[in-house]
C-alpha cells in the first residue's frame, strides 16, 4: 500500500496469526521497498472506481482508497506479474460490476483464474483467485 497508516493497521489486525506476512509501503508504478524476490501469494483490495465513475471524496486518504487516483487495475496485475512465484496464487477484490473488464485483463496478463467468489451484501464485491500460466 503507499499509505503507511493503512499497513500499520494490516499489521495490527495480522498480529495473532503466527505466518510470516510481508507489508511494503510502496507506489506500485515505481517499487523501491519490494525485494526483488518472488512470492507464493499476493492479496490487494485496489482502489475499486475508476477515474471519472465515481464522486472522489475531498480527504485525500479516502480518495486514493477508492478511485484510482495514484495506480489503475493493470498497474495492480503488471506488479502481481512480476512478483507471483510460479506455483502462486493471487486474490484481489473489486466489486461486481468491474468483473467483466477484469476477466479481459487478466487474460492480457497472461493469468488463470482459479475461482471467483461473489460476496453478496450491500456492495456486491467479488474475490478473485488467479494464477500465473
Amino acid at each position: 500500500d503507499i499509505q503507511e497508516n493503512l499497513i500499520n493497521l494490516a499489521k495490527k489486525n495480522m498480529i495473532d496469526i503466527s505466518e510470516n506476512i510481508n507489508f511494503f509501503v510502496d507506489d506500485i508504478k515505481s517499487p523501491k521497498n519490494i525485494p526483488n524476490e518472488n512470492y507464493d501469494l499476493i492479496f490487494g483490495n485496489p482502489p475499486f472506481f475508476q477515474i471519472g465513475k465515481s464522486r472522489i471524496s475531498p480527504i485525500y486518504e479516502r480518495a486514493i482508497s477508492r478511485n484510482e487516483i495514484l495506480c489503475e487495475m493493470d498497474d495492480i496485475l503488471r506488479l502481481i506479474k512480476n512478483k507471483l512465484s510460479t506455483s502462486g496464487k493471487s486474490y484481489l477484490i473489486y466489486p461486481e460490476f468491474r468483473l467483466e473488464e477484469f476477466q479481459k485483463k487478466i487474460l492480457m496478463f497472461n493469468f488463470r483464474i482459479s475461482n471467483i467468489t461473489i460476496i453478496q451484501n450491500t456492495k456486491n464485491k467479488f474475490i478473485a483467485e488467479f494464477i500465473g500460466c
